[in-house]
């Protein structure tokens, strides 16, 4: 959806790197004054880049408490703790619960309950994907520095462990993912301590967050950076920092730190290398030249932070715009829906790139569509919140009049799309591809479908595309009215509607792929 915003400036850094060089070579000759100016640009540069990733650690330090504590006031684990973890009911919606909140939130490496003996009774990892450990996977943890921490606090007290690499199974977790542990001793409603519950959450996610050249050294003189190429940089220190900050200054280098505090518990280092030596080259340019250069490089950068402003506004107000329609679906979305809204999702991406195969479409399907035919899918039946629940969940077949009711939610959603775009005065390519979906997507290709009755090339590729998808999961899927049907029979019920429901070259790709479309169904439904 941003996929032109990046480039964009992507081609401003490359003018600007070009014109750095210019400058560079030109300032050469400049005036030695200048030389102190740059040092103490640089060093305020530096001063706010720590300041401001103080800020950002300590609030992603104080969103991480306020996750814990919303898992331990959540109902489903208050349930399951007052069962003295017996419940196998409860346990699995606990499961349940902590699957689906780690996959809405990727710092988190690990949610675990843990009883007081030590023994994992639930765990869901969040590495490569989302899961739920199995039984023979769980570890006692009663040797863990953290548990025996944790166990000694007392009710609605909370532990932060120290910045150090995960352990499985005794060993540290190869490649090195630092993490730290927000634990919270669990009491039943006799306040009893029962055990623990933790969150292990990805160091790696708050780095993402500060300036890249930013590193952190723990209290136990732990050096933690995120490489250029993404690997996690884990190294010793020979540094202590006592006060809160303070500037280290070498020969060609300016190292200023300044110490955060997390929760009142622990202390970490940010730390800012400042390279001088380049400047120092600079000391015999001519002055003139270089605040010619100087002046166009402002411009260049008001140029910019100008276009670049423009671009964030939009996409500012785009955002705005679809959290406001979505957040009309909110009490509308149950679980089995939210299921089928992420596999259709994956369903037209993987239809759409093996359609793409074909040389008529491998200029009209470029990655701004997949982009944008991935971001609309869900949208597709937004039109629905105005469907009362009666005829959503009615287990019979609707009557005429009720399916004329029913049919009105394609153009209600596209109508809902539509005055987003022109109220908010949208650009976003996704949102016209979601209109079209929305209105569209009950249309068939032999012109028999509603509400307008297009056919062929009268209904857009990206509706094309997505209605088979749809289909398929529909019919792939337990509804009220119907038992779901195995993925042989629904692939023939899309080859019998060959040329009428559906378009002929999306139906040759989908047979190319259709052991893909299995593999995402089945996945899901083990779940």
């Amino acid at each position: 959806m941003d996929r032109g915003l990046v480039q964009r400036n992507r081609m401003t850094f490359i003018i600007m790197a070009v014109l750095l060089v210019l400058f560079a070579a030109v300032v050469y000759v400049g005036a030695y004054q200048l030389y102190k100016a740059e040092v103490d640009r640089g060093y305020k540069k530096a001063t706010y880049e720590l300041a401001s990733s103080q800020k950002i650690i300590e609030l992603a330090f104080h969103t991480l408490k306020s996750d814990l504590f919303f898992l331990y006031n959540a109902p489903d684990v208050r349930r399951y703790v007052n069962s003295d973890f017996n419940s196998v009911q409860d346990e699995k919606e606990v499961e349940q619960y902590f699957y689906h909140f780690a996959r809405s939130r990727k710092q988190y490496y690990q949610l675990c309950i843990l009883d007081a003996k030590g023994d994992e009774r639930i765990r869901v990892n969040n590495a490569v994907q989302v899961k739920i450990a199995a039984a023979r996977e769980l570890q006692n943890q009663q040797d863990r520095y953290y548990f025996k921490d944790a166990m000694k606090m007392d009710e609605g007290q909370f532990y932060i462990s120290p910045i150090d690499l995960n352990i499985e199974h005794g060993k540290v977790a190869m490649p090195y993912e630092p993490v730290v542990r927000f634990a919270m001793p669990l009491y039943d409603t006799r306040h009893v301590k029962k055990g623990i519950l933790i969150i292990n959450a990805r160091v790696v996610e708050i780095l993402k967050l500060l300036p890249r050249d930013i590193v952190l050294q723990t209290e136990e003189k732990n050096l933690i950076s995120l490489l250029p190429n993404g690997v996690i940089g884990f190294q010793k220190s020979d540094y202590q920092f006592k006060s809160d900050g303070t500037a280290l200054r070498e020969e060609k280098v300016i190292s200023l730190y300044m110490l955060a505090r997390l929760l009142n518990q622990h202390k970490v280092a940010l730390i800012v290398r400042h390279d001088i030596n380049a400047l120092k080259i600079l000391k015999y340019n001519f002055g003139i030249v270089f605040i010619l250069l100087f002046l166009m490089f402002l411009f260049l950068m008001f140029l910019m932070g100008y276009l670049n402003y423009k671009d964030v506004k939009h996409i500012v107000r785009s955002k705005k715009a679809l959290i406001f329609g979505l957040a009309q679906l909110a009490e509308k979305r149950d679980l089995e829906t939210g299921q089928h809204l992420a596999r259709v999702g994956e369903y037209v991406v993987t239809l759409a790139n093996e359609l793409r195969k074909n040389r008529a479409y491998r200029r009209i399907i470029t990655r701004q569509f997949l982009d944008d035919l991935y971001d609309a899918a869900p949208l597709h039946d937004i039109g629905k919140t105005a469907v009362p629940d009666a005829l959503l969940q009615k287990e019979a077949h609707l009557t005429p009049s009720e399916f004329e009711e029913m049919k009105k939610h394609v153009a209600v959603g596209a109508d809902m799309l539509q005055a987003l775009i022109n109220g908010f005065d949208l650009k976003d390519t996704f949102l016209v591809t979601a209109r079209n979906i929305c209105r569209y997507h009950h249309e068939k290709y032999d012109g028999t479908g509603y509400l307008l009755g297009l056919s062929q090339r009268e209904i857009p590729l990206a509706v094309r595309i997505f209605t088979l998808c749809d289909v398929y999961d529909a019919l792939r899927s337990k509804r009220y009215y119907k038992e779901p049907w195995s993925h042989d029979d629904a692939v023939k019920e899309i080859q019998k509607e060959y040329g009428k429901y559906f378009d002929p070259a999306v139906v040759d790709a989908f047979m190319r792929c259709e052991k893909l479309f299995k593999e995402i169904s089945e996945r899901d439904l083990k779940m």
